[in-house]
């Protein structure tokens, strides 16, 4: 496997795309595919997912610990769908976190509510652009 077919394959993973898919379009089994993502997020190696997230606090916590997405869903334990795809939407704003989640994420960040969850002023911006028609593009 060569660097960019693995750079490839997580960025295909974080973006939720299923295994079965990442293998067939680039020429691998399933099982090769699993066997390098389970080595990927073991080595903590990080994603980038503090880009993504909307959430001030979160962001800077990730980007400041060095907190991959993987991580972040190890946090959760086995009981709740922590998937890349599942951590992706909700970093992203595309879908909420669960109480538990919420409860758990403030619990290890030590961090209040309002401090971790603040939406991030550069997303705020894009956010209210678009809804005002401005698209950013001229």
């Amino acid at each position: 496997m060569t660097n960019e077919e693995k750079l490839e394959i997580v960025k295909r993973k974080i973006y939720g795309q299923p295994v079965k898919k990442i293998a067939n379009d680039l020429g691998f089994n399933e099982t090769a595919i699993y066997a390098f993502l389970e080595r990927f997020s073991k080595q903590r190696v990080e994603n980038d997912a503090w880009k993504l997230c909307v959430y001030d606090g979160l962001s800077k916590y990730m980007h400041e610990h060095n907190l991959s997405a993987y991580a972040l869903a190890k946090w959760f334990g086995n009981k709740e769908a922590s998937t890349f795809s599942t951590i992706r939407k909700r970093l992203s704003g595309e879908s909420d976190f669960t109480l538990s989640q919420i409860r758990k994420i403030l619990e290890v960040t030590g961090m209040t509510f309002e401090e971790c969850f603040a939406l991030r002023e550069d997303m705020t911006d894009a956010e209210d652009n678009s809804a005002n028609g401005d698209t950013g593009v001229d």
